[in-house]
């Protein structure tokens, strides 16, 4: 019993340790830097080799490759293609989840198992009885599992990719019209209120974009359940709208005018 508990606290520590990196770090990145490296090496090689390890254990989110790549196929004189970006984004995705396959099937259950019974597998609670748990109950109800986990028909997941898909041209759109665009909520050093495009109908763009992204990926998927999970998003990004319009219209010129004359602020005709 103490031992688990000691392990349950050493992975909340890493966790929290990890937490903690990202925050300290990430206000340290420099937009701009990333930005000129996107500029000089996005390629459709490039494009593949990151969707590749994004469909792998590294944690590369899709979000940061497919958004720019789309971003600079729009801009006039590139040497991208919008209809390419996605497909190559499409081959390398299927590229790492094969390879992926492949390590699994040629490595085999016994690496895994210990793996489980060896101190960092223990460091993360993992042993072979639990292990071969999962496994007899996915012998058992596997079935049933996959069944109610992908329950949605098919015609919903089609629909649910287009709005993916129409969502990422909106995000393109977004980073095109506003060049001030940030992760944190502050008014930059000469800005000014963009009233044109998508936030000539809406306040914020952004929030509708990622709202449709995080609905329609549960549905891509064909999990009911993980769609629940996300309208965790709603109250989320509201509390962020509230603050964020305090903000804009204590400190940027003319926002207040811009929001009597823009009624929505995520959604036409709903929010």
């Amino acid at each position: 019993m103490k031992k688990d508990k000691l392990q349950i606290a050493l992975f909340v520590a890493l966790v929290v340790a990890l937490v903690a990196a990202i925050v300290y770090y990430a206000p340290n990145l420099k937009a701009e830097a990333l930005y000129n490296w996107y500029r000089d090496h996005m390629t459709y090689g490039t494009i593949v080799l990151l969707m590749a390890i994004e469909s792998s254990i590294i944690p590369l989110p899709s979000e940061v490759v497919v958004p720019p790549a789309a971003y600079f196929a729009l801009q006039p004189g590139s040497d991208l293609n919008m209809t390419m970006v996605i497909v190559v984004a499409t081959v390398g995705a299927f590229l790492g989840a094969a390879i992926n396959y492949l390590l699994s099937m040629l490595i085999g259950r016994p690496v895994f198992y210990s793996f489980a019974d060896s101190r960092v597998g223990h460091l993360l609670m993992l042993s072979s009885e639990k292990l071969q748990h999962a496994e007899d109950y996915f012998r058992k109800k596997g079935a049933v599992s996959i069944f109610l986990g992908r329950l949605l028909p098919a015609p919903v997941s089609v629909a649910a990719a287009c709005v993916f898909l129409f969502a990422y041209a909106l995000y393109a759109e977004m980073l095109r019209e506003n060049v001030w665009l940030s992760r944190t909520v502050k008014v930059q050093e000469n800005q000014k209120v963009i009233d044109t495009g998508l936030y000539g109908i809406v306040r914020h763009p952004m929030y509708m974009v990622t709202l449709f992204l995080f609905l329609s990926m549960p549905l891509v998927l064909g999990s009911p359940f993980s769609f629940v999970i996300s309208l965790a998003y709603l109250p989320i990004i509201a509390g962020r709208i509230r603050n964020e319009e305090v903000v804009l219209e204590s400190g940027l010129e003319g926002y207040r005018e811009y929001k009597n004359r823009v009624r929505y602020k995520v959604i036409p005709f709903v929010w």
